[in-house]
């Protein structure tokens, strides 16, 4: 059964990263690891299960070509 989820898709993706696949929750990850929070930060912030987060982080790095964590933070407007 799937989990509702009332503001899937609420969060507005720039253009250059949804050319990547990047999705409006990877976005919300994506804010939160550039601000060098660690996966539990994370997961306790956007109500998630710390693996829920490590996978969006995998999948990040897949889609943007970062070689590690730091290197995501690039991938945000300065």
């Amino acid at each position: 059964m799937a989990v509702p989820r009332p503001n899937r898709g609420a969060v507005a993706v720039p253009e250059r990263l949804r050319a990547h696949g990047v999705t409006g929750r990877e976005l919300e990850v994506l804010r939160l690891v550039a601000r060098r929070w660690s996966n539990a930060e994370v997961a306790r912030h956007l109500h998630l299960s710390v693996r829920t987060v490590e996978t969006h982080v995998s999948h990040l790095l897949a889609k943007t070509g970062a070689t590690d964590r730091s290197g995501l933070s690039a991938h945000l407007d300065p």
